[in-house]
């Protein structure tokens, strides 16, 4: 993936769609970092040059997530997108156009069916830009990760869920296994970064046993830092 948020700088410009080999230092890096793209791969993320194939590079955890949450709610004529990307504006106009017209023609729904996209929510899966856009590579095109397809991709599974907005239907959609938990291989050069848990507690004997009873999110608790250590650069 290439992606520049502006005009760009030597070998990496907005607009860059020829996926022909460039400079044959970059074909050495991107080969010493993660794996070369296979055929599947390069054909998927056409006009995209690729640089880094983030999504078949595994150590020491994924890159880039195969598998995001998204959701779909109702209330009354009032349906909910929560998508995990950040939609361009055709993008955005596409995906909620094909879900209000199976909303109406499966009769979940009547004329009346309002649309509307809530995102990035639950998870982060970078751009969402049309196939018209994502072939000019500018900004946008460029952040769609997944493809000239993601657009697509999603209206299919949004439509899809369509029928579960019924109040008929008691069963629930097929769903992919649940990413992996990747907190334990967070990486920090510097500090702890205690994902999803807490600097501190303040323990209370409650039954004999030591139980936690305030976090360093309560608004009690008061947590000073030092900094006693830092990386040294030296410019030579």
């Amino acid at each position: 993936m290439i992606v520049s948020d502006g005009p760009g700088a030597f070998d990496f410009i907005q607009g860059d769609n020829s996926s022909d080999p460039q400079n044959p230092f970059w074909e050495i890096v991107k080969g010493a970092i993660t794996p070369l793209p296979p055929p599947e791969q390069i054909a998927c993320q056409l006009p995209k040059p690729i640089l880094l194939d983030t999504g078949y590079a595994n150590s020491p955890y994924q890159w880039s997530p195969n598998t995001v949450d998204i959701q779909m709610l109702r209330a009354g004529n009032l349906v909910i997108l929560v998508i995990p990307g950040e939609l361009t504006t055709m993008a955005g106009r596409r995906l909620r156009d094909a879900v209000r017209a199976e909303l109406i023609s499966s009769g979940v729904v009547g004329d009346d069916a309002y649309v509307v996209i809530a995102g990035p929510a639950n998870t982060y899966a970078h751009y969402v830009a049309t196939k018209e856009e994502y072939a000019v590579q500018r900004y946008e095109g460029a952040s769609t990760i997944f493809g000239q397809w993601t657009l697509d991709s999603y209206i299919d599974k949004y439509t899809s869920l369509v029928y579960y907005l019924n109040p008929s239907v008691t069963t629930t959609p097929p769903s992919d296994p649940a990413p992996q938990d990747q907190t334990s291989k967070a990486i920090s050069l510097q500090n702890n970064l205690r994902l999803e848990q807490t600097f501190l507690n303040v323990d209370q004997v409650v039954n004999g046993q030591w139980t936690p009873v305030k976090s360093d999110s309560h608004p009690s608790t008061r947590y000073e830092w030092l900094r006693t250590s830092e990386v040294q650069f030296e410019v030579i």
